[in-house]
C-alpha cells in the first residue's frame, strides 16, 4: 500500500490531488479519504525537510573547502576567478575572439559616402598601424580619393598597400574591419559578408545614428592605440556578438529561386521586410510557425527583426525594444487589416515561412536590411530563419558590461522620457 501510494504522490501535483480528493469524498468514505490525505501532507513535509537540510549541509561543505583554500593559498585572486567562471558565462559580458596576426593585418575601411571628413579620419587610421605590415582594402568609387588624401597628407608610402576591394575575392581574407559612419554604414558593409561570420567591426561614429557604433570620432587615435596595445598584449579582442537572420525565397520546387541569376536569400543584421512595394493592393499571406499554420493576414507587410533591428523600422512600426543578449525574432506587421493581430518575439530557434494567398492581387517585395531587394511572385515561400553568421563588433575592453552600455545608449539615442525627467 505504501509503495502505491508513494507512486501517486509524486506522479500527479498536489492541485490535482486535492480536486481529486473533493471529489472523492462525496462518493467514499469521508474519514478514510481525509486520513489519506493527511498521511500523504506529512510524507510530503518529512521528504522535503530532509532534502533542504542535505543541500544545506552540501553548501556549507563548499563554503568551508573555498575559505580553506583561501587560507592557504598566497594568491588572492584565486576565489575571484573560481566565480567568474561560474557565474558570468551569460551574453550579458561581451565574448573574446582569438587574434593572433599581430604583424600583418587586412583591413577593410568603409566611410559614408559623400562624407569629406571620410578620407582625413582614414588617413590618421593609416598612420596608426604605420609599425604593421597591413594592405588597406577600399571601394572603388573611394580609390582615388584614398591616394589623392594620403598625398596631401605626405604619406606617400603607403599608396601601394591600398587594395581595390571586391567581395567576392577579399570576403575571406579580411581580418578587421574600420567603418566610418552610422548604423547605415555597417549594414552596407555587411552586405559585402554574405558567406562568412563577419571579421571584428570596430565602429566609428560619424552618422544620423550611431546606435551600434562603439567609438567617437573625437578620441579615435587614443582607442586605436588601446586596441593595438590589447591585441599585442593579449592577442584577442573584445566584441559584442549580434544575431543575424536568414531569409531565402523558395520556388513550388522548394529550391531558391533566383532574380536577374542571383539566388534570393540574404542574411541581415536589422530586419527582414515583406512588403506591397508599388502595389496598390494590401497583401493577403500566410504565416507558418514551425511548419504549422500561425494565421493569414491582410495588410501593408510584416517586418521580421532581430534584436539590433528591434530599434529601427521595427521599432517605427510598433514593435518591441529588445535588448542584444534576447537572441531572438521578433515578427511585427505593418498596418495590419485587423487591430488583433500585434507584434509578437519569438525564439531564435523558430522558423517562420510565409506565401501569398491564392486569392492576392499582384505580387510583394522582399528585402534585408535595404541593402537586397527582391520580387516575391504567386506560389514562392519565404523562410526565415535565424542566421549561423554572425556580427562582431569590437568594444572598448574597460567597458565590460553589455547591459550598461546599451542601457546609455538607448537613452541618448531615444532620447527617453526626457520630457518627464527634466
Amino acid at each position: 500500500m505504501s509503495q502505491v501510494f508513494d507512486e501517486y504522490q509524486w506522479r500527479y501535483p498536489y492541485k490535482q490531488r486535492s480536486r481529486d480528493a473533493q471529489r472523492t469524498c462525496k462518493y467514499q468514505n469521508h474519514d478514510q479519504n481525509s486520513d489519506q490525505y493527511l498521511i500523504m501532507k506529512k510524507h510530503k513535509s518529512m521528504f522535503v525537510k530532509q532534502q533542504h537540510e542535505q543541500e544545506h549541509q552540501s553548501n556549507q561543505n563548499q563554503l568551508d573547502q573555498l575559505s580553506l583554500e583561501k587560507k592557504n593559498s598566497s594568491n588572492i585572486l584565486s576565489l575571484p576567478k573560481i566565480v567568474e567562471e561560474k557565474e558570468f558565462e551569460c551574453g550579458c559580458k561581451p565574448s573574446i575572439i582569438p587574434f593572433e596576426k599581430e604583424d600583418s593585418w587586412q583591413i577593410l575601411l568603409i566611410g559614408k559616402l559623400n562624407d569629406p571628413e571620410v578620407f582625413p579620419v582614414f588617413s590618421q587610421v593609416i598612420r596608426q598601424f604605420k609599425n604593421k605590415k597591413c594592405s588597406f582594402y577600399v571601394e572603388q568609387h573611394s580609390l582615388a580619393k584614398f591616394k589623392d588624401q594620403l598625398i596631401q597628407d605626405k604619406l606617400d608610402e603607403f599608396i601601394d598597400s591600398l587594395v581595390e576591394f571586391n567581395s567576392a575575392n577579399h570576403e575571406q581574407i579580411i581580418d578587421i574591419i574600420i567603418t566610418l559612419g552610422g548604423d547605415g554604414t555597417i549594414l552596407y558593409t555587411m552586405s559585402h559578408f554574405q558567406h562568412r561570420t563577419s571579421p571584428p567591426i570596430i565602429a566609428i561614429e560619424k552618422g544620423t545614428l550611431g546606435f551600434m557604433c562603439m567609438y567617437s570620432i573625437q578620441n579615435i587615435e587614443k582607442d586605436f592605440e588601446k586596441i593595438q596595445q590589447n591585441v599585442k598584449a593579449n592577442k584577442n579582442i573584445m566584441v559584442e556578438r549580434k544575431m543575424r537572420i536568414n531569409v531565402k525565397i523558395l520556388d513550388e520546387n522548394g529550391n531558391i529561386s533566383k532574380q536577374n541569376g542571383v539566388e534570393k536569400k540574404y542574411h541581415a543584421l536589422n530586419e527582414i521586410v515583406i512588403d506591397r512595394g508599388q502595389n496598390a493592393s494590401c497583401l493577403k499571406m500566410e504565416i507558418f510557425l514551425n511548419n504549422e499554420s500561425l494565421t493569414k493576414t491582410l495588410g501593408d507587410g510584416l517586418i521580421f527583426s532581430t534584436p539590433t533591428g528591434s530599434t529601427a523600422y521595427s521599432l517605427s512600426a510598433g514593435g518591441p525594444i529588445i535588448q542584444n543578449e534576447v537572441r531572438s525574432i521578433s515578427l511585427v506587421p505593418i498596418c495590419p487589416f485587423s487591430l488583433s493581430f500585434r507584434p509578437i518575439v519569438l525564439p531564435e530557434c523558430s522558423e517562420l515561412k510565409v506565401k501569398l494567398t491564392d486569392d492576392n492581387r499582384g505580387q510583394g517585395k522582399v528585402s534585408g536590411d535595404g541593402q537586397k531587394v527582391f520580387d516575391l511572385l504567386a506560389g514562392e515561400v519565404v523562410h526565415i530563419e535565424s542566421s549561423d553568421l554572425d556580427v562582431y563588433v569590437v568594444r572598448e575592453t574597460f567597458k565590460a558590461n553589455n547591459v550598461h552600455e546599451w542601457m546609455v545608449k538607448l537613452k541618448k539615442m531615444l532620447n527617453w522620457n526626457s520630457n518627464f525627467s527634466k
